[in-house]
């Protein structure tokens, strides 16, 4: 029996070693389920909050209005930015087309002023042209 017994106790070492071994692999697995249903719990526990609000019909009628004037405010704010867009750009574009036009009416100005002394100019020389004219006439006829 002596000899049986080392081979015995052996078996039963190794079958006790085993068994530990095994369940200390089960007492981690359980360890990290456990872990992983506290996280699930906490993720849907924050999703049941959410979407506790959008059960109640009042609560998410709420949510909506204030949808509704957040975007209303932020379109007002859009449309302001637009309208001193335009602003800036329609100062700067009549900006650019009055340095454009002052000359061109400057030149305008000074060719009105030549036209109306036009008339002065052509009495006061009427008879010099009279005559160059008549002159110029009377050389043609004898040629």
């Amino acid at each position: 029996m002596s000899s049986s017994s080392p081979r015995v106790d052996a078996l039963f070492a190794r079958a006790v070693d085993e068994h530990l071994t095994e369940q200390r692999s089960w007492r981690e697995a359980l360890e990290y389920m456990d872990e992983r249903l506290e996280s699930l719990e906490e993720t849907v526990g924050r999703l049941e909050g959410r979407l506790a609000k959008w059960s109640d019909p009042s609560e998410v009628a709420d949510e909506v209005i204030g949808l509704e004037e957040e975007i209303s405010m932020a379109l007002a704010r859009f449309h302001k930015r637009l309208e001193t867009a335009s602003d800036t750009i329609v100062a700067a574009a009549s900006e650019a087309i009055a340095a454009q036009v002052a000359p061109l009416r400057e030149e305008l100005a000074a060719l009105l002023e030549d036209l109306q002394a036009l008339p002065e100019i052509l009495a006061e020389h009427r008879d010099q042209i009279a005559s160059e004219v008549n002159s110029r006439r009377a050389r043609r006829q004898k040629d």
